[in-house]
């Protein structure tokens, strides 16, 4: 099991949360599958099975979006 740690690109769907995505942040110093039913989806459609849940730092301070994810099978993923 590993965890992996990456830019989040948003699609549009995540405006409609980002607000209380941001808020989460500012309270706990992230938003996690507690707070929202999080999926991580890769490019190639294939979804990553999180064993130790997902979390989402979205601070108005950074220009970028992270995403986390413990318990990860890493021999699943398949990196060019």
């Amino acid at each position: 099991m590993g965890v992996i740690v990456g830019n989040l690109s948003p699609n549009d769907n995540y405006q409609k949360y980002k607000d209380s995505i941001q808020r989460q942040f500012e309270q706990r110093g992230i938003s996690n599958v507690e707070n929202f039913n999080y999926r991580i989806i890769l490019k190639d459609n294939t979804e990553l099975k999180s064993a130790g849940g997902i979390g989402i730092i979205d601070c108005l301070c950074f220009d970028e979006i992270l995403v986390e994810s413990g318990g990860i099978d890493l021999s699943t993923i398949f990196i060019n």
